[in-house]
């Protein structure tokens, strides 16, 4: 499947012509049952879920050896990756007390191991999966239902908040990356500009944005929703950001300084391999902020 995102972002790269300002430094990935290393003291197990037919794949985290209904927070990854972009943040909360669920959405990318094809992904399917998950989760005996948080990043972010919307009552609280409330408008500035790329303008994922705007369907969930946006995005301005904060009635933007779409290399995707771009890791700045918000209403 071609990448949108990645088209965006060598289409801008070559036209603005960035350069870097990172160190390139990066974090160790907390280490996962599969990766030969000593394991966190958490349990783990893949959980399925279900929609429409279609099985959906996913990582269930705890504190290991805690038998108690947990509040938990539901990850929803970026266009074109999978779970495991997520897992570092879903170890990180889970070691704070809180099970986590990450999750690859149905034909969210070549590799996920969800249920799908690529050529039928658009962000509604990709809504109907976290519905889905959100429900399901939810009504695990080890999870406290009136507890439940969504976490999204880029075009999952915009999953997440339509999520909010339709099952307001469900979601605690929202936490939203870099949220991709402008892809419609991303969609209807390029399409067309790129030789050759004809019949991917013409996909169900393309199409089914055109005429569709993101700020329309969201701002009448009522709880707390927390945005972190990156300063040098290339693909989500800040004003993007700002204009959804403002359609909230209790929201609260942090704007992340020369972070660019993805605070770390597991979410900067393709973008990381180009000269320029810089893979310093922000999760020391983004996770406080993600702890306060959920220790806030735990």
């Amino acid at each position: 499947m071609k990448r949108f995102f990645f088209t965006l972002a060598l289409l801008l790269l070559c036209s603005m012509m960035l350069t870097g300002c990172g160190d390139n430094n990066e974090s160790m990935l907390p280490p996962d049952d599969n990766t030969g290393e000593a394991v966190t003291e958490l349990d783990s197990a893949e959980v399925w879920c279900s929609r429409d037919g279609l099985r959906i794949y996913g990582k269930l985290y705890r504190p290991k050896g805690n038998a108690d209904a947990l509040p938990a927070v539901i990850l929803a990854h970026s266009h074109s990756l999978t779970h495991l972009a997520m897992r570092r943040y879903a170890r990180q909360i889970a070691e704070d007390g809180f099970a986590t669920y990450c999750f690859d959405f149905c034909g969210g990318s070549d590799e996920s191991q969800s249920d799908g094809s690529t050529d039928d992904m658009t962000l509604f399917t990709e809504t109907a999966d976290l519905e889905a998950v959100l429900q399901q989760i939810a009504a695990r005996d080890d999870i406290d239902a009136s507890r439940v948080f969504l976490l999204g990043s880029s075009l999952g972010g915009v999953a997440a908040a339509l999520t909010a919307e339709s099952c307001a009552e469900q979601v605690a609280g929202l936490i939203l990356f870099y949220p991709a409330f402008n892809i419609s408008e991303l969609v209807n500035r390029f399409a067309g500009m790129i030789p050759g790329m004809e019949d991917f303008f013409q996909t169900k994922f393309i199409t089914t944005l055109k005429d569709y705007d993101p700020y329309a369907h969201i701002g009448t969930y009522s709880r707390d929703v927390l945005i972190l946006q990156g300063s040098a995005d290339i693909l989500v301005p800040v004003s993007s950001s700002e204009k959804a904060a403002a359609l909230y009635p209790h929201a609260t933007l942090q704007v992340i300084e020369g972070a660019n779409h993805g605070f770390n290399s597991d979410n900067l995707g393709s973008f990381g391999n180009y000269p320029g771009m810089s893979q310093t890791n922000y999760d020391s700045v983004v996770m406080p902020y993600v702890f306060d918000f959920l220790r806030s209403h735990r």
